[in-house]
């Protein structure tokens, strides 16, 4: 399953994505990023945050297959990444 999503999410490098994380007690993050590099455990994104600018942040797989995190087109507002 891992290599699964490692090849959804290179196929998708250099798109720009929205982000959407669950940071737990109900807070919900939801933000714009592009997926920079992808390692064989990790991926690496560049986050625009308002107010700061880019923050590069690092995701695994595993938040990918527990919904951590999810992966949407920005302009079809569709799931890039299914698990």
């Amino acid at each position: 399953m891992k290599n699964r999503l490692r090849k959804q999410v290179k196929k998708n490098k250099g798109e720009e994505i929205i982000l959407i994380c669950d940071e737990g007690r109900n807070v919900i993050r939801k933000e714009r990023a592009i997926i920079r590099e992808i390692y064989n455990s990790v991926f690496v994104l560049d986050v625009y945050k308002e107010n700061i600018g880019i923050q590069r942040e690092s995701y695994s797989y595993a938040d990918l297959i527990t919904k951590v995190i999810q992966l949407f087109n920005i302009t079809e507002t569709q799931k890039l990444i299914t698990v």
